[in-house]
């Protein structure tokens, strides 16, 4: 052979350092950081479907912020990695952590300063102080693969939004016939995630790391998203 090849031996996924790589100097981990944060992004008609998406949510909740959480379910119910197996335990478990995101967004409202990401060239997006805080009842949106048509109907008639209740069918006919593809989709849903004033998700899913990297590069409040 006539390159190196290094083996990471072990689990990788969950609880170790950016690329499982540990860094010498400040500077190389900093353009790691710029790298990751500001570089590796969704192409811009996914950007651009998540934005709009978005938007319909702010809509939808009269005009102020919203909230949202991931729900994994799908394999990671069948291999036992789901926080809850069921899904009315899982949505109280996600609905109470919302209601205590309602609460860190009234804070911020009323200190009126956003506190960013500890990241570099973290720029505060101050633009979510002049919408009016959540209020108690209202709608929020919850990204998931659950596929089971009960399930889902749960979901909805407990105050969550899905993807498919936003997106229209211009909006796929627009996007075209890569949307048929749930990888697709949850690129889309990051996007929308990542515009929410408050995210909620579980650590075991790459899919909450992918929307906390996006929510610090905009500048969001480092105290409105929680993987748990």
């Amino acid at each position: 052979m006539e390159h190196d090849v290094i083996v990471l031996e072990g689990e990788t996924h969950l609880g170790r350092k950016p690329g499982a790589m540990f860094f010498t100097t400040a500077t190389g981990r900093d353009r790691f950081a710029r790298t990751v944060l500001y570089s590796l992004r969704p192409i811009e008609k996914i950007r651009n479907l998540g934005a709009t998406l978005a938007e319909r949510m702010r809509k939808k909740v009269g005009g102020h912020m919203w909230v949202a959480a991931h729900m994994r379910r799908g394999d990671f119910v069948r291999e036992g990695w789901v926080m809850e197996s069921s899904i009315s335990d899982h949505l109280s478990r996600v609905q109470r952590h919302l209601k205590e995101g309602i609460l860190i967004l009234r804070k911020i409202h009323e200190e009126g300063k956003v506190t960013p990401f500890q990241i570099p060239d973290a720029v505060p997006n101050e633009t979510q102080l002049t919408y009016e805080p959540p209020r108690d009842g209202e709608w929020f949106y919850i990204a998931t693969d659950e596929r089971d048509i009960v399930g889902l109907d749960y979901i909805r008639s407990n105050g969550g939004v899905l993807f498919a209740d936003l997106i229209t069918i211009e909006d796929r006919q627009k996007f075209g016939w890569p949307m048929m593809i749930t990888d697709v989709i949850a690129l889309v849903e990051q996007v929308v995630l990542s515009h929410s004033y408050y995210f909620y998700a579980h650590a075991m899913s790459s899919v909450a790391g992918g929307a906390v990297n996006m929510r610090a590069a905009m500048g969001a409040d480092s105290r409105t998203s929680w993987v748990d």
